[in-house]
C-alpha cells in the first residue's frame, strides 16, 4: 500500500498500521483492555439495523469474541 501512495504523487510515504498482525480476538481482547465501546463497532456485510449474524464477517466476530473468553454485546437477527 505505501508503494500505491507513492505511486500517486511520486512522493515518499509510510503508512503506520500497528494492528495489521494482530487477529480479530487479540483486537477483541485490546478493545476490552482499553474500554474501547465495542458495541458501538459495526461488522457485517448485509448492511441492515443490526448484525445479520450469518456473512463471513459476523462470524468472525462471534469466533473473534468466543477465542477471546469475552462476551459478545452484539445484537445479531439470528
Amino acid at each position: 500500500m505505501d508503494s500505491a501512495f507513492g505511486l500517486a504523487d511520486w512522493k515518499e510515504l509510510q503508512l503506520y498500521r500497528p494492528y495489521v498482525e494482530m487477529t480479530k480476538s487479540e483486537l477483541v481482547s485490546l478493545g476490552k483492555k482499553l474500554n474501547a465501546p465495542l458495541h458501538l463497532t459495526w461488522s457485517c456485510y448485509a448492511g441492515g439495523e443490526i448484525h445479520c449474524g450469518k456473512c463471513g464477517t459476523c462470524v468472525e466476530r462471534k469466533e473473534a469474541f468466543e477465542l477471546a473468553k469475552i462476551p459478545d454485546p452484539t445484537k445479531y437477527e439470528e
